[in-house]
């Protein structure tokens, strides 16, 4: 038998991820599907969010359930310590009412109910989230945040971006979207017309959104990530590893990576975005955060010169409460009212400002062992378990431009985040010997049949070396 051609190859690898992804829906968990339109109220009013949230908990804990599961809590104990560690200080606001309770509601989502629903039931509410946006811009509702900014919203090209009604900043919901069509790519294969319909509805608004509120990365994450893990399934057992890792120290090495690669860079967004004017010199600079980074770090490295402010940082707003957002400010006052509250447009360096050293490590290790745990379990959940590798990975490459997973910002995405890593806590209904764990890895699964369905795995344990 001859080789295959490359492009051949290509397609049978395409072919055999598809057939893999074409399983039964996961169930419908209704409490799960509502939570990102809970997170959008916050944009509105913290009150009506925080009664919608203890409500949501009330049922969650008030509905029997037959499933029981135990949790192996390590990775979302940690993302607890690094956020109280930032939402305690300066004073106690309605952000910690509304992370405790979205801690109570996830513990008791994880013990109920299998992690491929929570994982499906909550992209398909960000679908609803974003349809939410759309239909609401078009019917003439505003977000509360264009108040902070200064004249139209425009990108360096002169395109107008949007931002949408339930986005407190012109980058949530388009981050929101790149989730969404990263984690749909693979669960839109699974049967059933009826919520197939309805996920290209929401994929429809997601690509609105990102188009229209102009958010480069999140559209860069939208559309070569899922693809580079559907024809390069391997991919998904370290990508988030690596993403991880480069994310936690991303201000530091990311303006020289870009440098190196921006004609590729330049040609691709060109290409993916074509009705926007794309500049040589705003990809260079990352649109100017570059410098914010710098000047943030060396603020950093020169003045912030307190034993306790290195380990522990300066609480909510550690840019403006260090003293830091002084140094970039004034890069800011054209576009935003407020240009000494600007975040630092980067989640892990914002997180060293408001939790120092001791924040920013307890974050990075919690989602490092999280993605680890996902990769780890992706064969057990099937569809789910890409989509949720997915979509952790955009969160995070999203997390380099802006501070969607930040603590202190408290924003739709690191909600999302706090998901995530509270369903990789989920103890697997059995644990497979690691040399069978390594065949599953290995071999695509072609059976049409979730994880949940498929025959137990031969003994082949003693045939391996």
């Amino acid at each position: 038998m001859g080789e295959l051609s490359k492009t051949d190859a290509v397609a049978t690898r395409f072919a055999r991820s598809r057939e893999g992804l074409l399983t039964s829906a996961e169930p419908v968990d209704w409490i799960v599907l509502l939570l990102p339109t809970v997170f959008a109220i916050r944009t509105f009013s913290t009150t009506a969010a925080l009664l919608a949230l203890g409500l949501l908990g009330f049922a969650a804990y008030a509905r029997k359930s037959d499933l029981t599961r135990t949790i192996q809590a390590g990775p979302f104990l940690l993302l607890i310590g690094s956020t109280l560690l930032v939402l305690t200080r300066p004073e106690p606001k309605g952000d910690l009412l509304f992370f405790l309770l979205l801690v109570a509601l996830v513990v008791r989502l994880v013990m109920t109910i299998n992690a491929g629903a929570i994982i499906a039931s909550l992209v398909d509410g960000a679908g609803i989230y974003l349809a939410l946006n759309v239909i609401s811009y078009a019917a003439g509702l505003r977000s509360p945040g264009a108040a902070d900014r200064i004249g139209d919203i425009r990108d360096s090209g002169g395109t107008l971006r949007i931002l949408f009604p339930f986005s407190p900043s012109l980058e949530i919901a388009p981050t929101i979207a790149s989730v969404y069509i990263g984690a749909t790519a693979f669960l839109i294969f699974q049967r059933g017309w009826t919520r197939r319909s309805l996920r290209l509805a929401g994929l429809a608004a997601a690509f609105a959104v990102i188009v229209q509120g102009g958010n480069r990365t999140a559209l860069f994450a939208a559309v070569a990530l899922p693809v580079a893990v559907i024809f390069f399934p391997f991919i998904a057992r370290w990508v988030g590893i690596v993403v991880t890792v480069f994310a936690s120290i991303s201000a530091l090495v990311l303006p020289a990576l870009v440098a190196l690669v921006q004609p590729a860079l330049l040609a691709f967004l060109s290409f993916i975005a074509p009705e926007r004017t794309t500049r040589a010199a705003d990809v260079g600079t990352l649109n100017n955060r570059s410098i914010i980074w710098r000047k943030s770090t060396e603020y950093w490295m020169n003045w912030v010169d307190s034993e306790f402010n290195w380990l522990f940082g300066f609480g909510q707003q550690g840019q403006y409460r260090s003293g830091a957002s002084m140094s970039y400010a004034q890069a800011l006052s054209s576009t935003v009212r407020h240009p000494e509250l600007a975040s630092m447009h980067n989640s892990f360096l914002q997180q060293l400002f408001d939790g120092g050293i001791v924040g920013w490590l307890l974050l990075t290790v919690a989602i490092l062992w999280a993605t680890i745990r996902l990769s780890r379990y992706r064969t057990r959940w099937g569809a789910a378990g890409l989509a949720a590798i997915v979509a952790m990975v955009t969160l995070l490459l999203n997390s380099m431009t802006q501070v969607t997973i930040a603590p202190g910002s408290s924003q739709d995405s690191f909600w999302l985040l706090v998901v995530l890593i509270g369903v990789a806590c989920q103890s697997p209904p059995d644990e497979l010997p690691e040399t069978v764990r390594e065949l599953e890895f290995a071999e695509p699964n072609t059976t049409g049949l979730s994880s949940a369905s498929s025959p137990p795995p031969p003994d082949v344990s003693k045939e391996i070396v």
